[in-house]
């Protein structure tokens, strides 16, 4: 509903700003037949329609994507092009340059550039210089004669193309600090999607980072393998009641790092909670690359952690990993690596208990 209202105003306006234009034409043509000067009925028509089609909404918006790209410079040579013959055609040479700044000015506005100031300037006085020879050749006439509207052409150029070359310089700065702003956005966005993604403490994925790694996971190779592998480290909870919150977060990043160097560059890790950690390793051509990552951290992490206080501790890991084809979701190998860990843990506690 509110739609077709503001439909039916927009058409209204058209409409009331079309009778408008319509008539200040009859008012303008009735002052020229009081002053004895009759204009041709076509290219009167046609300067109406293009102007008139130039400032509807469709229209400017025509316009300022043109501008903005690539045919730029063809549609402002082809517009001034017209709009110089027909006001020429109209014996009125001396409004060529006001045509064609106007033109310059809404080209440098739209995309402010300096080759395009310097394209805009060419182009003008090539307009102005083209209107200024067909009057001068006998080609058209001309409300003043000639060396009036050439006077009347420079005058207006000199007063007017400062105010060009101002306009440019307030858009490039505006488009300079939109540059800016948005550059300063899309930091500040990624700013908070690594932080919305990542633990605060270790620098690795998150929990729901790691969501949205298995969300976002692309579509590999039939013949590639995946793999998670869960990590848990043993003792830690010892570690931590016995020298404080401070050494188990000294510990955790340590862990993290060393985890970092056991796997690929490719490989992603991630803190799900406490000290359980989550590696996902993606494009598998064997399951010989997970053995060797599985006995690296065995290896690495276990070895003596050297903590702030000058205290040297020790933990193990309990490690769960599951491998499947590419066909099969992460999200389904997560629950079995999650469960092979468990698995592993209770055996292990089974033979030695351990603290956790």
């Amino acid at each position: 509903m509110i739609v077709q209202k503001a439909t039916g105003s927009g058409a209204l306006a058209a409409l009331c700003r079309g009778a408008a234009a319509a008539g200040l034409g009859c008012v303008a043509q009735w002052l020229l037949l009081q002053v004895g000067l009759e204009l041709p009925l076509l290219p009167v028509v046609v300067l109406g329609v293009l102007v008139g089609s130039t400032s509807s909404p469709f229209g400017r918006r025509t316009i300022e994507r043109l501008a903005g790209g690539r045919a730029a410079v063809p549609v402002l040579v082809l517009g001034c092009s017209l709009l110089t013959v027909l006001l020429a055609a109209l014996e009125l040479s001396v409004l060529v340059p006001a045509v064609a700044t106007s033109a310059s000015m809404h080209a440098v506005v739209v995309a402010p550039s300096r080759r395009r100031l310097v394209q805009s300037a060419v182009i003008t006085a090539g307009a102005t210089a083209a209107a200024l020879l067909a009057q001068g050749l006998g080609l058209v006439g001309g409300l003043l004669p000639l060396p009036a509207t050439a006077l009347l052409a420079l005058a207006f150029l000199a007063v007017t193309w400062p105010a060009v070359a101002n306009a440019f310089e307030a858009s490039a700065r505006a488009a300079a600090e939109r540059t800016a702003r948005d550059a300063e956005r899309a930091q500040h966005i990624a700013v908070l999607h690594h932080a919305a993604h990542h633990d605060s403490l270790t620098g690795v994925l998150s929990r729901r980072g790691l969501e949205a790694l298995v969300a976002d996971a692309p579509t590999a190779d039939a013949d590639e393998l995946h793999a998670v592998l869960f990590v848990d480290l043993d003792g830690f909870k010892p570690v931590n009641d016995e020298h404080g919150h401070a050494a188990g977060d000294a510990l955790l990043v340590e862990a993290a790092l060393r985890m970092g160097r056991c796997v690929r560059p490719t490989d992603r890790i991630a803190r799900t909670g406490g000290d359980e950690f989550v590696i996902v390793m993606t494009g598998l051509v064997h399951t010989g690359v997970v053995d060797r990552v599985v006995e690296a951290l065995r290896s690495v992490v276990c070895e003596p952690v050297l903590l702030p206080s000058g205290a040297q501790v020790r933990v193990g890991v309990s490690i769960g990993a599951a491998v499947a084809s590419a066909e099969k979701p992460l999200h389904a190998l997560l629950r079995s690596a999650d469960e092979a860990m468990y698995a592993e843990k209770r055996s292990r506690r089974q033979l030695r208990p351990l603290s956790s």
